[in-house]
């Protein structure tokens, strides 16, 4: 019998046979309940591994574009780790030349500025990780050492 026909009683149905349905990505990538039953199965049986290795080829297979905030996040780090550098540096200077002396506050603010130099700096490396990416689109050993930093 032809794949796509089958009979019962006389009278002829259309089917889809399970390879033709396979290769239908438009009928799995816009069906609700199919992608709800995948995420299902693979969240209870799959390691997470695989189930961010099933999520990216369900992505790209479905056409979805994955969000690329990279740039965004370098941005965003460098931008306010200058302007929180620049009020740190104004502090001071009007500390040293103002009535005021130098107190403990000021001294937590120098440990505070030490932290926010780094972590603006660490904002690159971790860019270049995968930071900004979403995490089905970061290599896997990436992610390990974007967590490990």
């Amino acid at each position: 019998m032809p794949d796509g026909i089958a009979t019962s009683a006389g009278r002829s149905r259309r089917y889809r046979s399970p390879r033709l349905w396979l290769s239908n990505t438009t009928c799995i990538c816009t069906t609700a309940s199919l992608q709800l039953q995948i995420t299902e199965c693979v969240t209870a049986s799959c390691s997470i591994r695989d189930q961010l290795a099933t999520k990216k080829f369900s992505s790209e297979t479905c056409g979805v574009e994955g969000e690329d905030r990279r740039d965004l996040v370098w941005v965003i780090a460098i931008v306010f780790g200058a302007l929180g550098l620049l009020a740190f540096i104004l502090r001071c200077a009007a500390r040293l030349i103002g009535p005021h002396d130098w107190g403990h506050d000021d001294t937590v603010m120098c440990f505070a500025m030490v932290l926010e130099i780094a972590l603006a700096g660490l904002s690159i490396p971790l860019t270049q990780n995968g930071l900004g990416l979403d995490m089905w689109f970061v290599p896997h050993d990436n992610v390990t050492e974007v967590l490990r930093e």
